[in-house]
């Protein structure tokens, strides 16, 4: 599935080496798909860096505060170029742990992007890891517990995005720290409102299986589900279909500051903010036993001295 690498940023797992450098190369092999575009890294003494295509069309959370609730003919089209870009990346022995709309660019035809690979971690399947880290809102249950987790964390995350998509709010209000969003997660049903369908509704119950051994995380599943029976999952694949012509308006130019601030984009950027709660200011880690909050700027320099570590 190489055309998969199209929908995801190229990750370079290069760690911090004391001294700044600059390199480039083709997206093709172990970089990427082969079609000959070029990216660059370099290396400095606050971390790792890297150049990726340019992405036109800002991330998908900016679209869904323009967007409010989507179509479910494009909740269908963008949690399946998730869930394969998920199942490339478990394939290949990647957890990702930051899924959230925030790190989903977009191109001129609505196609995802996948970014910031600053908290994957190699992991093979059916290995576990314990590091407590992300964003609060997307966390999975057994991340807030503490507990060992796999894999299947990256889906959870996915639910979280389809329920936001499909209903124009998040499932669950943020949290300003980890223990009452855990309180929050574990308390809360995640029944979706009568006006999603129950086929979608079929597939948010099996993404926000709070028992990870019951969730849905594999593609194959996916295209066996009602939600996306007889979807063309090989021609989204090869990008014949365009996500933005499932939009309930025309996808903008740009999702540049001037379609931000249109008055809608307003309001929701409000719901959106008070939903985070500042969430997205903080990645929470275990260190020896104990829960430490890193703030941003200090996550971003330890997460770049190992991409993918």
């Amino acid at each position: 599935m190489t055309e998969c690498l199209d929908l995801v940023d190229v990750a370079i797992d290069i760690f911090y080496i004391g001294y700044f450098s600059w390199g480039e190369g083709e997206v093709g092999g172990r970089g990427g798909s082969g079609d000959g575009r070029k990216w660059g890294w370099w290396v400095g003494r606050e971390g790792v860096g890297s150049l990726m295509e340019f992405a036109t069309h800002g991330d998908l959370y900016t679209l869904w505060l323009l967007e409010n609730a989507f179509q479910e003919s494009a909740v269908c089209i963008y949690t399946a170029e998730i869930a394969m870009v998920l199942e490339f990346l478990h394939n290949a022995g990647i957890i990702f742990r930051d899924l959230k709309m925030e790190n989903i660019l977009l191109d001129h035809n609505g196609h995802i992007k996948l970014t910031d690979f600053g908290l994957s971690k190699w992991l093979q399947k059916n290995q576990r890891t314990s590091t407590i880290c992300g964003t609060l809102q997307y966390m999975a249950p057994e991340i807030l517990l503490e507990e060992d987790y796999t894999h299947a964390i990256d889906w959870w995350s996915l639910g979280v995005i389809m329920y936001t998509l499909l209903v124009g709010r998040y499932p669950i209000d943020g949290a300003k720290n980890h223990y009452t969003m855990q309180r929050k997660v574990l308390q809360h049903r995640y029944q979706p409102p009568e006006h999603v369908s129950k086929e979608a509704g079929e597939v948010l119950a099996l993404l926000l299986k709070k028992n990870p051994k019951e969730r849905l995380q594999a593609l194959r599943e996916f295209e066996k589900l009602p939600f996306y029976r007889d979807f063309p999952f090989e021609q989204l694949l090869k990008k014949n279909i365009a996500p933005k012509n499932f939009l309930r308006r025309k996808l903008p130019p740009t999702l540049a500051r001037k379609y931000y601030d249109s008055s809608s984009a307003k309001r929701r950027r409000k719901l959106g903010q008070r939903a985070h709660e500042g969430l997205s200011e903080f990645t929470f880690v275990r260190l020896k036993g104990h829960l430490v909050e890193f703030g941003l700027s200090v996550h971003n320099t330890l997460s770049r001295h190992a991409m993918i570590s």
